[in-house]
């Protein structure tokens, strides 16, 4: 899960913030990974984080929160664009559409 911290800034070691404590985060399988995967340059399809994303078992979870926080970058394994394409909001967010977005990249 990409994290930033509350200046927009990426951590420096590549760990959660501590600025957000949300219980799934601690479920996550990214903490460690370099948060540069998950902000990729213009361009970059961010096939790393994406795959890393598509075994987590909170990418639902990540994916509301980055929806809710209209977060940049890769987030359950959908960038910003594909996360508002989407359209879903907390009631209806369902797996069926992440999966589908999942086909998309294999």
């Amino acid at each position: 899960m990409p994290d930033i911290t509350p200046s927009g800034s990426l951590p420096l070691s590549g760990t959660v913030s501590e600025s957000v404590s949300d219980p799934w985060r601690e479920r996550a399988i990214c903490p460690g990974e370099d948060p540069e995967i998950f902000f990729p340059v213009f361009g970059d399809p961010a096939i790393e984080a994406r795959l890393l994303c598509t075994n987590c078992p909170v990418r639902l979870e990540c994916l509301q929160y980055a929806m809710e926080a209209d977060e940049h970058g890769i987030w359950g394994g959908l960038d910003r664009e594909q996360r508002r394409a989407l359209g879903l909001s907390n009631s209806d967010q369902d797996e069926t559409a992440v999966r589908s977005e999942e086909r998309e990249l294999a």
